[in-house]
């Protein structure tokens, strides 16, 4: 089976679209970044604020939760169950 050769303009033209396909991506690439860099929204309402700041404690709570259970694994302290009791 012979391969097509290709002229020069042919390829040309085929860059041509690549290009402008790249700039295409490019650009909805780069709105979606920017939609993603965007601060939220204030929370209108009081409820609303006040799930946020419950949503974020929460959050904070647990990671500190997480960081002294790792902290105590790693110390090598004696280990006790998900339960609060000692393993034998």
């Amino acid at each position: 089976m012979a391969k097509k050769k290709f002229t020069l303009e042919e390829i040309r033209q085929r860059q041509d679209l690549l290009r402008l396909d790249l700039d295409k991506k490019q650009r909805a690439m780069r709105t979606a970044l920017d939609a993603m860099r965007t601060p939220p929204q204030r929370s209108a309402g009081f409820v609303q604020r006040f799930a946020s700041h419950a949503q974020s404690t929460a959050y904070v709570i647990d990671a500190a939760i997480l960081g002294f259970k790792l902290y105590r694994l790693l110390k090598g302290g004696k280990r006790k169950s998900a339960w609060g009791f000692r393993r034998r």
